[in-house]
């Protein structure tokens, strides 16, 4: 399931027994009905996949999700939980994880440590990787490759919370949800999951915490000059 297919199936379970055409959807999404059709059909898919076809209900061109609330978070969740099998990630959303993977490890990674977690080629991973080292070198900070060992950043720790924290706020959820994972977003659930937050949470929520705390300083000091 990509992205989209994803957000629209999102889309209708937070909205559930409210009605929608293709057309209003192909609006909501800015694409084209067929489109629309395509994505529709793949969700009728994978709910029969999983015994829930019930859950979509058709009636001519209208379109809702007839299940409750907890139902809708207990499908997102299967989706979610499914990993990278079920969900296939955008370039941003791989190169995100890449960036975040980079930040956190201290040791050298690997194309195919990439190639493992993402569950997409080496050739894509390395085109993701150029495009994330373009955007690095941007803010003078450079990644490192290895031939032998693989690519690590050669930054100092203190960059590295600050990096961590801008690159967490890109998701436009607040340090609490981030934390507590009160969230469907797919990047979120592969930190929590896919990383095992719990060794790195402490290291995250003190990026998060000491860089807050810079920020708010600085902004007293502009607001009395």
């Amino acid at each position: 399931m990509n992205m989209r297919t994803y957000q629209v199936l999102k889309y209708l379970s937070d909205n559930n027994l409210t009605s929608y055409t293709v057309k209003d959807l192909s609006l909501k999404f800015e694409v084209s009905d067929r489109m629309v059709r395509n994505y529709l059909s793949y969700i009728e898919d994978f709910l029969i996949e999983n015994n829930m076809q019930d859950l979509l209900y058709r009636n001519g061109d209208k379109i809702s999700f007839a299940g409750t609330k907890e139902q809708g978070e207990e499908l997102l969740n299967i989706i979610i939980n499914g990993g990278f099998y079920e969900y296939k990630l955008t370039s941003k959303e791989r190169q995100f994880i890449i960036k975040l993977l980079l930040f956190i490890n201290n040791d050298h990674l690997t194309l195919s440590d990439f190639e493992k977690i993402l569950f997409t080629s080496k050739v894509t991973v390395y085109k993701d990787l150029k495009k994330v080292s373009d955007e690095l070198e941007k803010n003078d900070i450079k990644l490192n490759e290895n031939k032998r060992f693989g690519f690590l950043l050669d930054m100092d720790e203190h960059i590295k919370r600050n990096e961590i924290y801008k690159l967490i706020k890109t998701l436009n959820i607040s340090s609490k949800e981030f934390l507590e994972y009160d969230t469907h977003n797919i990047c979120i659930w592969f930190i929590h999951n896919k990383l095992n937050l719990n060794i790195y949470k402490n290291k995250v929520k003190t990026a998060l915490s000491i860089t807050e705390q810079i920020i708010n300083i600085m902004l007293k000091q502009r607001k009395k000059t």
